[in-house]
């Protein structure tokens, strides 16, 4: 797991006053990912848990919108889409139907599949300054299709303690508090990486309450 950094260097912003304390920033940023990390342990519901680390995640990063991704085999099948409120040209209806239909795979250059070849994360400031020569690349392919336009890119591993990827978390466009876009903190990126290592955990143990309520023969839950 990356090297948690908690300790951010002072922020000063004219539209949020004068500079935060780095070492209050780093306790704040801290106690959010320990009451993060409890929230969703306590969470057995797989389909509400997804949901809600996507939420975590988004709300911790400040991002505009958030996708997670399963991985089964060679695919990343999709799981849970979410966008902030404020979008009406997003539809969330919309980013369901396309990535249930067509999951990624992971033989295909995406940022996505390559994290989850990798287990390494990804902060793109600007997803059009992906160099040619990197072994994924971005397209504004969905861009199109979902009237948007993404410019900051945060993607994470969903790794188990063992080292195995389960899955993806991809934010896209924090925003400053201006509502500006702008890139994902370098210093969110531990942090980052410890609610997916979080997640990761949850959704195990979330899975194999799943099947010790379920029927082996019959597919039926008791």
């Amino acid at each position: 797991m990356a090297q948690v950094s908690l300790a951010p260097p002072p922020v000063k912003n004219s539209d949020t006053g004068p500079a935060q304390d780095p070492a209050q920033v780093a306790t704040e940023r801290l106690k959010q990912l320990i009451a993060i990390g409890i929230a969703l342990t306590s969470e057995r519901e797989l389909s509400k848990l997804l949901e809600r680390i996507v939420g975590e995640a988004r709300q911790f990063a400040n991002a505009e919108t958030g996708t997670l991704f399963l991985r089964d085999g060679d695919l990343l099948l999709f799981a849970v889409a979410q966008n902030d409120g404020r979008l009406e040209r997003l539809s969330e209806s919309e980013m369901r139907r396309h990535f249930a239909a067509e999951p990624l795979v992971l033989t295909q250059p995406s940022i996505a599949g390559h994290v989850a070849l990798t287990g390494r994360l990804i902060n793109l400031p600007d997803a059009d300054g992906v160099a040619a020569e990197r072994p994924y690349a971005f397209t504004r392919e969905l861009d199109a299709v979902f009237r948007y336009q993404t410019g900051s890119v945060l993607v994470v591993p969903l790794q188990e303690p063992k080292g195995e990827v389960i899955g993806v978390l991809q934010l896209i466009n924090a925003r400053n508090a201006a509502g500006d876009v702008v890139p994902f903190e370098t210093e969110l990126e531990g942090l980052i990486q410890a609610l997916a290592s979080q997640a990761a955990v949850a959704i195990r143990n979330a899975r194999l309450e799943e099947l010790s309520f379920k029927d082996p023969l019959t597919g039926v839950y008791n």
